[in-house]
């Protein structure tokens, strides 16, 4: 389910000064979404923009080295870490894109286990449609724990 085309990374960039992300999806009226959420009005699953972020996450987790010293690394959800998110609109199947803004707020790591909070934003074609506060993502070598 690889919901990003491309992530394009600025180190040390955002709003908290830890890395920014900025990811494009194309969208079309032919993904498999459309003709499976909402009958008679098709849109993109909330939960997918989500997960779209969730994604830039973790990929950027691997690119910045968090999981190389993991033995046998997994994505889990994190546990115990609030999370918000506010919406005011959907993406339709003629909007064309999905595109989201990621700004790392806080990077954890220990010997079994890396997170990264951030805050983020997924927007179709002039119009902010989700706001996520305190989104993350956790890799965890075997035998790790949670936080």
């Amino acid at each position: 389910m690889a919901l990003l085309d491309q992530i394009t990374v600025v180190d040390g960039g955002g709003d908290f000064g830890r890395g920014y992300l900025h990811a494009v999806r194309p969208t079309s009226p032919d993904d498999w979404f459309f003709a499976r959420h909402f009958w008679l009005d098709p849109v993109m699953p909330g939960s997918l923009g989500v997960e779209a972020v969730i994604q830039a996450l973790q990929e950027w987790m691997v690119q910045e080295g968090l999981t190389d010293d993991l033995v046998e690394p997994v994505f889990v959800v994190p546990a115990g870490l609030p999370m918000s998110w506010r919406y005011r609109g959907q993406i339709r199947p003629d909007d064309g894109e999905m595109t989201l803004e990621v700004h790392i707020k806080d990077v954890r790591r220990d010997g079994a286990r890396a997170r990264v909070v951030a805050d983020a934003s997924v927007w179709k074609p002039g119009m902010r449609i989700y706001g996520l506060t305190d989104i993350a993502a956790e890799a965890r070598g075997r035998g790790a724990q949670s936080w």
